[in-house]
């Protein structure tokens, strides 16, 4: 019930704070959503739900968090190789990290302290479940946002 408080105190603020059509929107969703009649998603309650050739709400989350940690583990790299030798190491990075790192820590919801920044970040990024590439070029896509 916890969490039920939490979205009806969202609720409030859009709806103080917010625009009228935004506070509307989420208003509909909510009630849709709150009660239950077709046991709909909150993510179709709000519209979110993919069409045929459109990817989910959380599809975006997730690829935009894991692109967000790409980039921090992006800058851990040395900053004076080129843009390409940084991505293509970034790439060896990801292999390393999921082959022999990540299989032993998968588990832990963090990843442990005393590991490197760069694979901290690698660990975030992986447990968002977006899926990585070590395909430089893709990583070269996700830091420019290509």
């Amino acid at each position: 019930m916890e969490q039920i408080k939490h979205l009806l105190s969202v609720l409030a603020t859009v709806e103080k704070h917010g625009d009228p059509e935004t506070a509307a929107w989420f208003r509909k969703g909510c009630n849709h959503y709150l009660t239950g009649k077709d046991r709909t998603s909150f993510d179709k309650a709000l519209g979110f739900a993919s069409t045929r050739g459109k990817y989910t709400a959380r599809t975006l989350f997730q690829r935009s968090e894991r692109n967000r940690y790409i980039k921090n583990a992006f800058y851990c790299i040395d900053p004076d190789q080129g843009s390409t030798k940084r991505c293509e190491l970034m790439a060896e990075a990801i292999r390393t990290f999921e082959t022999r790192v990540y299989p032993r820590i998968k588990d832990l919801d963090a990843a442990p302290a005393d590991m490197s920044e760069l694979r901290q970040y690698l660990f975030m990024a992986k447990k968002t479940g977006a899926g990585l590439s070590t395909d430089w070029r893709t990583i070269y896509k996700w830091i420019y946002d290509i």
